[in-house]
């Protein structure tokens, strides 16, 4: 059986029997090293730990503008123990001490030009630690790079599996088997 290891942001977290993952469980030997709220340094650091055994790897890359943080307490009560910032995702956070400053280095430090510099960076090492698999670059916000793009923000699909229902993740899934069976036997 073909084997697959993906790594990635939420995207491609989710174990619910309808997610996308879960489809191609059905058919290949998946393991998922996918990380709620990871930024493209922290999907890295996940590939160079786990260095996949798989014929096929799946990169699920994040939004270029996440920024890697070693301890982020807005979210340890939750299932986003390793969420890295964005500045959509700390709004409603500006009322404490850690979303204040957050804030504040995104609003005064902040570089957009020196994140997608960095993000770049991340890709190009991903693509060399993988550079002897069959690697599948997949994204779901707009960023110009050379990879499958999901329009999340446009998907009248959007749900609570993965970031979208049932027949969203039915969408992404029909893509990926038609990318995954150039390679294989399915």
């Amino acid at each position: 059986m073909t084997s697959i290891n993906i790594y990635g942001d939420s995207f491609g977290v989710s174990s619910d029997k309808d997610s996308w993952v879960s489809l191609l469980a059905k058919h290949f030997k998946i393991k998922n090293y996918c990380i709620r709220g990871a930024s493209e340094y922290r999907i890295l650091q996940s590939i160079k730990n786990n260095i996949p055994d798989s014929d096929i790897v799946i990169l699920v890359h994040t939004n270029p503008y996440r920024v890697f943080v070693e301890y982020n307490p807005l979210h340890q009560e939750t299932s986003h123990t390793h969420c890295d910032l964005v500045f959509s995702d700390i709004e409603h956070y500006k009322k404490t001490k850690f979303g204040r400053a957050a804030m504040d280095y995104f609003k005064y430090i902040f570089s957009e030009k020196q994140s997608e510099d960095f993000y770049d960076m991340c890709i190009k090492e991903e693509s060399l630690l993988l550079k002897d698999h069959i690697t599948i670059h997949t994204t779901h916000f707009q960023t110009n790079r050379d990879m499958i793009y999901f329009d999340y923000t446009a998907s009248p699909h959007k749900g609570n599996i993965n970031h979208y229902n049932k027949h969203g993740n039915l969408l992404v899934y029909r893509h990926l088997l038609k990318e995954i069976v150039k390679y294989t036997n399915v």
